[in-house]
């Protein structure tokens, strides 16, 4: 990996908010925050062809629900692992199609592991994106954001939601794949400057399993979060 290339990744990873997460940032904010009673349950999935106007409508309200969230507990936005995934786990994981995202990037080697493996791979993996995200917390609640329009069929099923964070300096261009299945809208990559999540790691997860398969994936993928978490 280049010097530039590099440094691009480490900046787009570091301006992804937690949800993005995914995800976890897996998630835009949209300044309209709902309302906060919600906050104390796990988020319904979004019904957003009949509630929110479709693909567009889905990813506000995603923002919308995260951001009022960030924003009532303030050990989340200083960048509490602990809280934010409380919250990734009630507000975004219902709205993710995470087994997708996390086989995608695992690449060939996901269709030969064992359910355990798939099991510890996202859990870890999900681990890693907070521990990673964390500290964008208080940047990303302080930027507006503006949905841009769809290019192509906005009704179609997959979607690419286009959006720009607003705040000091340049836009930050930050885009979402979005599926719809059984009428349930699903965020399954993102991406920030052009960069998408899923391509990274998956270049990343593949140099780590050349020689010692997924083991060699989750060993390195618990080490890490273990460091992190001390």
């Amino acid at each position: 990996m280049t010097d530039t290339l590099r440094h691009r990744t480490f900046a787009s990873r570091r301006l992804l908010a937690p949800a993005a997460a995914v995800v976890l940032s897996l998630t835009a904010v949209a300044w309209s925050a709902p309302a906060l009673a919600q906050q104390a349950t796990a988020a319904a999935p979004a019904a957003a062809d009949t509630q929110q106007g479709g693909a567009v409508g889905f990813v506000k309200k995603l923002s919308d629900d995260l951001l009022a969230a960030l924003k009532a507990d303030p050990a989340a936005l200083g960048g509490n692992v602990s809280k934010i995934r409380t919250i990734v786990d009630t507000q975004v994981m219902p709205n993710v199609d995470f087994a997708r995202m996390t086989a995608t990037s695992v690449g060939r080697p996901w269709r030969e592991a064992t359910p355990d493996q798939k099991r510890k791979l996202q859990d870890e993996f999900k681990t890693l994106l907070i521990n990673t995200y964390s500290g964008a917390a208080k940047e990303f609640a302080s930027r507006k954001v503006q949905f841009l329009p769809v290019r192509g069929d906005a009704n179609a099923d997959q979607v690419v939601v286009r959006s720009q964070f607003i705040g000091s300096g340049q836009p930050l261009p930050v885009d979402y794949r979005v599926e719809k299945l059984n009428g349930n809208w699903r965020v399954y990559d993102v991406s920030v400057s052009g960069l998408w999540l899923v391509d990274q790691y998956r270049n990343d997860f593949a140099q780590t399993m050349k020689n010692g398969g997924v083991d060699a994936l989750l060993a390195k993928l618990s080490a890490q979060n273990k460091a992190a978490a001390q």
